[in-house]
């Protein structure tokens, strides 16, 4: 006698906020087993990704760039002896934080060829969330480097320096597996009683998934504690630009995080008109004859549309900068911050030619950009 799975429902919640008001399931799946299979599988990437709204006014502080996502799972039963039915008494609860990033199947994680095509869903990464670890950053703005810091998850600690010497230090309380006995802020002379349990108190909202916290000043490292308990850095090239205007250009990349890059080099503006014409008649019928204006124009003007355009240099930086390019490449939300405002763009660039210090010696990248609205206001 074996009881084999026949079918399973799938419930799908997906939510902002807080945790304990996630209403109605956004989509409800039924699903039979094939015959010669013994599992069934739901895809639910796509249908998650439709209720993450990403909104973003400029500051990372506020932007909302993931969701909530509840599954509740329930499965029939079928006794191949006696054809007896049964479904679970529970359904099988599983909570997932979404954010709207993507993966790549060839992707340098460490990973065989094998583990990587097996491995559908791109994995999390739980302290750093962008590629490079090395940033080039505008000397007079405040410094953004996105993190997960959920409860029970993501950095520990996040600590900005000027050279040797703290500037600020984040503790967010995630989840650390060893803890190191380097710190100086506990001795055998103190008379409190410390706890190895103890853990930040945060609300259960999926706001404050991803951490975007400022530092100002000169800084030149940060470094964080990650889930392992492993010191990172990630490597800060402040650039003081005196010739070119700066101009930051923020995207979401392959993890869902908002990321700034730089391009502090020459700029170069254009505007791309289209025209829908026609041809009109200027003629005028008289009593005593037909007449045409020489003043009226033949050739007239249906609607005019433009577009503007800017073409944008790094500047020298390091081919660490080739993965994050590509990413800003293929993402679905770009802006640009430009003469005071947030704008949205999409890069023009069809093609991308990865670029080293061995081949290029010194690395810039030229990319072009598109602003999606029109250069006329014709929203209405």
């Amino acid at each position: 006698m074996a009881v084999n799975l026949k079918s399973a429902e799938l419930k799908i919640y997906v939510y902002t906020g807080a945790q304990n008001n996630r209403g109605a399931p956004k989509y409800t799946l039924k699903k039979t087993k094939l015959s010669g299979e013994d599992i069934v599988v739901f895809e639910i990437a796509e249908l998650v990704k439709d209720y993450i709204n990403i909104e973003f006014d400029g500051d990372p502080l506020t932007a909302k760039t993931t969701a909530w996502v509840d599954t509740e799972l329930t499965r029939t039963f079928e006794d191949s002896a006696t054809g007896t039915i049964s479904t679970d008494n529970q359904p099988l609860k599983q909570t997932y934080l979404a954010f709207r990033g993507f993966g790549e199947i060839f992707d340098d994680g460490g990973l065989s060829l094998t583990d990587k095509m097996s491995n559908v869903n791109p994995p999390l990464s739980y302290d750093l969330l962008q590629s490079n670890i090395e940033v080039f950053h505008n000397a007079d703005d405040e410094l953004y480097i996105p993190f997960l810091s959920t409860s029970g998850s993501g950095v520990f600690s996040v600590s900005y320096y000027d050279q040797d010497t703290v500037v600020n230090t984040f503790k967010y309380g995630g989840d650390v597996s060893r803890i190191l006995s380097s710190t100086t802020e506990i001795s055998t002379s103190s008379t409190e009683t410390y706890k190895t349990d103890t853990t930040a108190i945060r609300s259960n909202t999926n706001e404050g998934a991803v951490n975007n916290s400022y530092s100002t000043g000169n800084i030149t490292k940060v470094q964080y504690l990650t889930r392992s308990g492993e010191t990172k850095t990630v490597v800060v090239n402040r650039i003081k630009e005196c010739k070119y205007p700066i101009s930051k250009v923020s995207f979401l990349n392959k993890f869902g995080a908002i990321q700034c890059l730089y391009f502090f080099k020459r700029q170069d503006r254009s505007l791309d008109v289209e025209r829908e014409e026609y041809n009109a008649s200027t003629l005028d019928i008289l009593s005593d004859g037909v007449d045409f204006s020489r003043t009226k124009p033949v050739n007239r003007t249906l609607s005019v549309k433009g577009k503007n355009k800017v073409t944008m240099n790094t500047g020298f930086v390091s081919d660490l900068i080739n993965q994050p390019i590509k990413e800003m490449l293929l993402s679905e939300f770009c802006w640009i911050h430009d003469r005071g405002g947030v704008f949205p763009v999409k890069p023009s660039n069809l093609s991308f030619t990865e670029k080293s210090s061995l081949n290029d010696n010194l690395v810039n990248f030229t990319l072009d950009f598109e602003f999606t609205h029109n250069f006329l206001q014709d929203i209405r």
